[in-house]
């Protein structure tokens, strides 16, 4: 039942479901957020193909570990967003390395997708709290100079992290190049949260979430609000968002935050 309809008809609704994923309009819609011990990630969502667009924008971003043949992953996710909004997920790399295997990796694929693509695809990483995760994030960034690279804090819990990216494979906006990769991948997807590992999952939201989640969602929100025709609205006034019902006032404020937050960082 719409509780809103003034605001939000079925056919808006219906549409922000296809751009948030099940997951998300549960908790964000419904208020009622579906439990998460169950599965985020379905293997039907991902079509495999032969090849990405060559214009793209890159990454690849790094879940980072230090065990030597045991315990837990490096993973270095590469992924790209076509200019269509075709998230791609062309390569992964993953080792049980110590940590100075993992740099050496780290600069062996940094060479590698550079001549591939002409070094326009950053590297990121993530940095551990603390003073330790500042040393290592700085030994990161020195080794891999000449690179566009970059390390970031990030936020929230892995899974809080992962349904962004989630949504958009739910409506079929994901696509993984064709390698002998694939299958792990896949694999760990579909079991997380509960899986043994997560560096995939996480090396993966940390790449999509660089490329394209910030801002996205509610500015789609904003958007939906707005009455008239596509080409002839206008964002919400500061006096009409006040009137709004408090949860869809705090979707298009969290949005804006986020759009603004992505413009000054250069995105």
């Amino acid at each position: 039942e719409l509780l809103w309809p003034q605001y939000l008809d079925e056919t808006k609704v219906a549409e922000l479901e296809a751009e948030m994923g099940s997951l998300r309009a549960a908790g964000q819609l419904q208020q009622r957020p579906v439990p998460l011990g169950g599965q985020i990630f379905h293997a039907e969502w991902f079509e495999i193909v032969e090849a990405a667009p060559a214009a793209m924008q890159r990454v690849r971003y790094w879940d980072n570990a230090g065990s030597d043949g045991k315990g837990a992953y490096s993973a270095g996710v590469r992924m790209g967003l076509s200019p269509e909004g075709t998230v791609y997920v062309e390569n992964v790399v993953r080792a049980q390395v110590s940590a100075a295997g993992r740099l050496q990796l780290q600069k062996t694929t940094a060479a590698i997708d550079a001549d591939e693509t002409g070094n326009t695809c950053e590297v990121w990483a993530e940095q551990e709290p603390g003073s330790a995760g500042k040393d290592v994030a700085s030994i990161f960034i020195k080794q891999l100079r000449g690179y566009p690279v970059f390390v970031q804090r990030p936020t929230g819990d892995k899974v809080t992290r992962a349904m962004p990216l989630a949504a958009q494979a739910e409506a079929g906006n994901v696509k993984l190049v064709r390698g002998k990769w694939n299958r792990a991948y896949i694999d760990e997807l579909i079991s997380f949260p509960n899986g043994k590992y997560k560096d995939q999952v996480d090396g993966s939201s940390g790449a999509y979430n660089r490329l394209v989640a910030p801002g996205r969602p509610a500015l789609l929100v904003d958007d939906l609000l707005c009455s008239g025709e596509p080409e002839d609205r206008q964002p919400l006034s500061d006096e009409e968002v006040a009137e709004l019902p408090e949860f869809l006032r705090g979707l298009v404020e969290s949005a804006r935050q986020t759009a603004d937050e992505r413009d000054d960082d250069g995105w």
